[in-house]
């Protein structure tokens, strides 16, 4: 709506997608769950549910989904993100990688305190600069001074750490991962936060990938931290996982090149606004093995020429790809 865009007449896309978003999911809202929309079932006509429902993106990243999930969780609609580059970076996986490296390796300070500080023990950094302040080390298994200040609180922690890094050298990951889960009230802790059932669905998910590492030959707890923890730098696809019995029951974010062959009832496109991010200063013919580079305000030969071919080269994808997202919808499509 107009009158909800910026006084100042800003219309950048960092101004007008938070207000996108949230037009779009007070729409999902209405479409799902206030007056349903109503979709064909084979021969019937049925009211639509949130799975029935595909928001197409062109990109997954954080400024595009961020403003997303923030609106969609305001306005009570279950979301999922289908193939996108989010879970390994997820706030409760990296926080979950964090306590297992940690178990793994005692010594690294640095990841005993992040661990700590993770919802799932949940110290304050006033409470680790007390402890360590008074002569006590980040290392669960060094010798605690007995004037060590939040020695009581800090003793049942170590008490666990050491339990589990003892646990991984005679059982599986998963295992490791499972003791976590029962000795800590971590679980209810992230079920109780903003998204909760999807945080709970993906803690679960590393107990599938572990025990699939394990499937595919002998795994150790470092194989698996370091699986994570390359999978997350390296930006690796994965979405996030199905909530329970809420799988099938959720909108789908979907990138468009992740929606190629694939239909739904209802199909809105997220961030038509969004174009792509191209290389200023720099041309790359990849099928010709060739690239031009702006020196200061130097153009090499042929930069004129290059320039334009690219120009059109990235219009032509972005028909394609509009192309795919319109062509996405069973019954109904819509634009914002």
């Amino acid at each position: 709506p107009p009158e909800r865009l910026p006084e100042d007449g800003d219309r950048t896309v960092g101004a007008v997608g938070p207000v996108l978003a949230q037009t779009i999911a007070a729409f999902l809202q209405e479409i799902t769950q206030r007056r349903p929309w109503s979709i064909r079932d084979d021969d019937t006509v049925r009211p639509v549910r949130p799975g029935d429902v595909a928001l197409l993106v062109r990109r997954m990243s954080p400024a595009v989904i961020d403003p997303f999930e923030e609106a969609v969780a305001a306005q009570g609609v279950p979301v999922r993100l289908v193939g996108g580059k989010e879970y390994f970076a997820r706030d409760e996986v990296r926080a979950l990688t964090a306590v297992l490296r940690a178990v793994d390796n005692p010594a690294d300070r640095l990841a005993v305190f992040t661990a700590l500080r993770s919802p799932f023990f949940g110290f304050s950094d006033d409470d680790l600069w007390q402890y360590v302040a008074s002569g006590a080390t980040l290392n669960y298994l060094a010798p605690v001074p007995g004037d060590a200040r939040n020695r009581d609180v800090v003793a049942p922690v170590w008490e666990l750490l050491t339990r589990l890094h003892r646990l991984r050298r005679v059982a599986p990951p998963s295992d490791v991962l499972m003791a976590l889960f029962q000795r800590t009230r971590a679980l209810a802790g992230f079920r109780l936060g903003r998204g909760g059932d999807q945080a709970l669905a993906n803690l679960w998910k590393t107990v599938d990938l572990a025990r699939a590492y394990e499937a595919a030959g002998p795994a150790t707890l470092r194989t698996v931290v370091r699986f994570l923890e390359e999978e997350r730098q390296a930006g690796a696809e994965e979405g996030d996982s199905p909530v329970g019995e809420q799988a099938g029951a959720q909108v789908e974010v979907v990138t468009v090149h992740k929606a190629k062959g694939l239909e739904y009832p209802i199909v809105v496109l997220g961030d038509i606004l969004y174009g792509q991010h191209r290389t200023e200063g720099a041309i790359v013919d990849h099928a010709g093995s060739q690239a031009w580079l702006e020196v200061g305000r130097f153009h090499p030969e042929g930069w004129d020429d290059a320039k334009a071919a690219e120009k059109l080269q990235a219009e032509a994808e972005e028909r394609r790809l509009l192309y795919v997202a319109l062509t996405r919808a069973r019954d109904h499509l819509v634009i914002p």
